[in-house]
């Protein structure tokens, strides 16, 4: 009955029959290549499996970019200008949809800005694009409506 609670699995190993017991389990790797001299003992070696030549070291890709050597994603900082841009017209003309549209510029700038980006500049300019869509509301709570239908 020892024997029988020791025994973990079956492994088959080209047309040999290994025995797995909780010991070979728990000591280390099988070496296949070693030469099997019994079936019911296997030689254990404590070989790393990972081959050295096959291990590719990460490289930062080159800067490709312009003149400046750098390739960095300038979308977050334009969506921020833009947001920007939206929320004074809809501040000052009092304009709902370019108070709509720097909320969409300031998230899709808060979404895809990086975490060494400045935090302060896209946090105002989310807060400024808020206040926008809250004081064109707070003035003239009517329905937006769209800059292309006729005013009646």
């Amino acid at each position: 009955m020892a024997t029988s609670s020791r025994l973990m699995s079956l492994v088959l190993i080209y047309p040999v029959v290994v025995v797995l017991t909780t010991k070979t389990l728990t000591e280390g790797f099988i070496d296949v290549n070693a030469p099997l001299s019994d079936t019911a003992s296997i030689k254990m070696s404590f070989v790393d499996p990972r081959r050295k030549e096959k291990v590719n070291r990460y490289k930062p890709p080159q800067n490709q970019g312009q003149a400046g050597g750098s390739s960095e994603d300038l979308m977050p900082d334009y969506m921020n200008i833009l947001g920007m841009i939206f929320s004074m017209c809809g501040l000052m003309m009092k304009l709902k949809w370019c108070a709509w549209f720097a909320l969409y510029c300031s998230c899709i700038s808060f979404a895809s800005s990086r975490v060494s980006d400045d935090a302060k500049q896209v946090l105002s300019s989310f807060m400024l694009s808020v206040s926008a869509v809250v004081m064109s509301y707070l003035q003239n709570p009517a329905p937006m409506t769209p800059p292309w239908a006729p005013s009646a």
